[in-house]
C-alpha cells in the first residue's frame, strides 16, 4: 500500500489526524487510521461519547470515496 493521505482536524478538545492509505488498483484497498491527542482531560471523555459515530460517519466517508473513484 501507498499513496498516504494526511488530515488533520483539530476541534475543541482533541487533536486528530485521519491517515487514508490506499494503493492504485480497481478497485481500490486501503485502510483508515485515526490519530488522536487529547489536550485536556475532557479530550477523552469526549471522544469516547463519539467514538462509535467516528466509526459510521468514516465508514460512510470511505464508501462515498469509492463511489467518486468509481465514477472517475
Amino acid at each position: 500500500m501507498h499513496n498516504p493521505a494526511l488530515h488533520r482536524t483539530s476541534p475543541a478538545h482533541p487533536d486528530a489526524w485521519l491517515a487514508f492509505i490506499t494503493d492504485d488498483e480497481r478497485p481500490a484497498t486501503f485502510k483508515v487510521v485515526t490519530l488522536v491527542q487529547f489536550l485536556r482531560p475532557a479530550g477523552r471523555f469526549y471522544y469516547n461519547l463519539i467514538r462509535p459515530f467516528h466509526h459510521v460517519i468514516l465508514l460512510g466517508m470511505c464508501r462515498a470515496g469509492e463511489t467518486w473513484r468509481e465514477r472517475q
